[in-house]
């Protein structure tokens, strides 16, 4: 019968014995076995041979980032009624975050009868409600040590940002090496293009 074994927060493996059990598992895995490995990360696992072979299926965070018609069945999931416009305030306001607008609608179903205006709420989305931030700095804030932090405070005042605006602001030689380990620790801070990429630090993490 097939099975699927689902290995979650991946990236918290960091030592070298427990990586090399998990590499022949995913190398070698028995006959109809589904190995799910999910992580914020990339895991540090030699997948080159599964992907040549057509054996490996890749979910990045741009397939995962909800889209205006998936938001709106979320929050009519959870009881949440909202217009067409503010759908879609929801949804540019998380970038399509799936944990932000699951926080977001949890706090839009759970408001008093008496503050009902979603409207004002969607446009201060962060400051309303403080479990956002709150998840933000449980989950993403506090993995970051103290000059990191400082980084992103002063970078990002600036929606798109080159690896030469964040060295300017920064005043750091490293920036370009910095912002490359944070897109691929987090999917709040995300980069387009290869020879010159331009980075961005996601909304809500602004």
């Amino acid at each position: 019968q097939p099975h699927a074994l689902v290995i979650d927060d991946v990236h918290e493996l960091v030592d070298a014995d427990a990586l090399r059990e998990l590499t022949p598992l995913v190398r070698s895995r028995p006959h109809g076995l589904h190995l799910v490995v999910s992580g914020r990360r990339d895991p540090p696992l030699h997948l080159g041979r599964l992907r040549l072979a057509g054996e490996l299926v890749e979910v990045g965070s741009e397939l995962l980032r909800f889209t205006v018609g998936e938001t709106r069945r979320l929050a009519v999931l959870h009881g949440v009624d909202l217009t067409d416009t503010q759908v879609r305030m929801l949804t540019d306001g998380t970038e399509g975050w799936p944990v932000g607008l699951r926080l977001a609608v949890v706090a839009l179903r759970d408001r008093r009868a008496d503050e009902r205006d979603h409207g004002e709420f969607l446009e201060r989305l962060l400051d309303a409600d403080p479990t956002i931030a709150d998840y933000l700095t449980g989950e993403v804030l506090d993995d970051l040590d103290d000059g990191v932090l400082r980084f992103l405070r002063v970078v990002s005042v600036t929606d798109e940002l080159p690896v030469s605006l964040a060295a300017a602001l920064s005043g750091g030689a490293d920036a370009g090496a910095l912002l490359a380990r944070l897109a691929r620790k987090t999917a709040l801070v995300t980069s387009k293009g290869a020879t010159d990429p331009k980075y961005r630090v996601h909304g809500l993490l602004r």
